[in-house]
């Protein structure tokens, strides 16, 4: 961004969250550095978009979903939670109320730890019925089971990450995990 006027709100992950402050509205630049203005009703949305709805609320995150469009998180000053749902151009499809318990389930899409217990999962794969993760408050792998089980993935007894000994993953990352037939 390279507007005075534009200030960041968060870039946690690979999309980038932006207040412009010259008309009071929320964009994003996507992965590939395309800006989008977000907006509901074909309106720009921001702090002060509509006092009924918006007028103690802010927006904290955007990220990309799986359904080719962005999910953008809100917080309101009663501690109260919202995530939208918007297509591919920004534009508001659909939102849902959420306790600050389920903050967490939302971490590994933000990539920011949102619920504050200092753990953070970065979803590295899902392409099977297991999902590989790296564990960012303290550098370790792990996975979840087909079941949902969350295990850790260790060696010796000694929690495995990005740097868990240089003489053997210096240079290497994990990639992939999937159950095999010895359990």
């Amino acid at each position: 961004m390279t507007s005075e006027a534009t200030v960041s709100i968060e870039s946690d992950g690979a999309e980038a969250l932006f207040l412009d402050t010259t008309d009071n509205h929320y964009l994003f630049t996507t992965s590939d550095d395309n800006q989008i203005d977000i907006t509901r009703d074909g309106a720009l949305v921001g702090p002060a978009y509509d006092d009924r709805h918006y007028g103690d609320w802010e927006m904290r995150h955007v990220a990309a979903n799986d359904n080719g469009g962005y999910t953008a998180l809100w917080a309101a000053e009663n501690g109260q939670w919202n995530v939208w749902q918007m297509d591919e151009n920004g534009a508001f499809l659909s939102y849902n109320v959420i306790e600050a318990s389920q903050l967490s389930d939302y971490e590994d899409q933000f990539e920011t730890d949102l619920d504050g217990d200092g753990e953070a999962l970065v979803l590295i794969e899902d392409d099977g019925n297991e999902s590989l993760y790296l564990d960012t408050a303290d550098d370790h792998y792990l996975f979840t089971t087909s079941g949902g089980n969350q295990i850790d993935i260790t060696r010796d007894g000694a929690l495995v990450g990005p740097a868990y000994d240089d003489r053997h993953y210096g240079d290497w990352e994990m990639r992939h995990v999937a159950a095999n037939d010895n359990g």
